[in-house]
């Protein structure tokens, strides 16, 4: 192991009841897509090797669902800790539990709404949908209005981020109970080093992105920039600090300096004015430099291959 990455101490450490929460996020909605029978379709082909689906619900509503839905992931990722704590469990700091349940709070009434709207609608887009699919149609596919929007929820729950090992384990068996313990420490670490890894492996892209972005192409032309690559730096940043559970110094000092750069950068000057890029390109390309070891092994993310 080397000094960049964490001891097993540390590791184990930086995953406690103190510093992080499990949070499990339930979501549900209409299946607009299902298998569709064969029969129907003249084709010269065994049908039984063929697979085909159909749009049972073509509603202009449901996208107004999947763009909140989408909202939802990116807000959790940039908030959430960047490796789950087991599976669909997310790991929540502390230190902005409070601001992540009055987000998802906020988010459960606007896809409440949304899904109100889909349903007042409901009957007229099955209707139309039916009229489209003609032979296809099968009432069996629809659910009535009530059982309809049943199908759109949103919840949550919180639960401890650290598994506990069953005391009366060791009544059983001491050697049993020791044996958990230390799976339960193993997985830990192995959670804890990938997110350390996993915040390394972030910020180098976004920065890697960046200078990317500002710097010329091989023709020597500025490239198009595009602002949403300063957006995309600036919200990592701010998160940064309630994420960085792992207590990373020396990334901690990077994603500083990254902020400081930063500080009165104007996105739409940047776009606007080729020249002022050059400067702001050479700056991070330091703190890229100093990005690149600790990433290691991995690639960064979102560069081409």
């Amino acid at each position: 192991m080397t000094p960049a990455t964490l001891t097993a101490v540390a590791a184990v450490g930086a995953i406690t009841d103190t510093k992080v929460i499990g949070l499990t996020l339930h979501r549900g909605k209409f299946g607009d897509t299902k298998k569709a029978p064969t029969d129907p379709i003249t084709v010269d082909a065994d049908k039984a090797l063929l697979g085909v689906r159909k749009t049972i619900l073509v509603a202009p509503e449901l996208k107004t669902i999947r763009s909140i839905d989408h909202r939802i992931d990116k807000y959790l990722a940039l908030h959430a800790l960047p490796i789950p704590l087991a599976r669909n469990v997310y790991g929540i700091p502390l230190a902005i539990a409070q601001e992540v349940e009055s987000h998802l709070r906020a988010f459960k009434r606007e896809r409440d709404d949304a899904a109100d709207v889909v349903a007042a609608v409901y009957l007229t887009r099955v209707a139309e949908t039916c009229a489209r699919l003609r032979v296809m149609q099968s009432a069996i596919d629809y659910p009535t209005p009530d059982a309809f929007r049943a199908t759109f929820y949103m919840g949550w729950r919180y639960r401890a981020a650290v598994e506990a090992t069953p005391e009366s384990l060791k009544l059983v068996d001491v050697d049993l109970f020791e044996g958990e313990r230390r799976r339960i420490e193993t997985q830990l670490a192995a959670v804890a080093e990938e997110c350390q890894q996993a915040m390394r492996a972030g910020l180098a892209a976004l920065v890697h992105k960046l200078v990317e972005n500002l710097t010329p192409g091989p023709d020597g032309k500025p490239r198009r920039f595009h602002p949403s690559h300063v957006e995309h730096l600036t919200e990592f940043l701010a998160t940064f600090a309630a994420r960085n559970v792992t207590n990373d110094v020396t990334l901690a000092g990077l994603a500083s300096k990254a902020q400081q750069l930063l500080a009165g950068v104007d996105p739409a000057r940047l776009l606007d004015d080729a020249a002022q890029r050059a400067p702001l390109a050479a700056q991070f390309e330091g703190v890229l430099a100093a990005l690149t070891p600790l990433v290691g092994p991995r690639r960064l993310i979102g560069e081409e291959v």
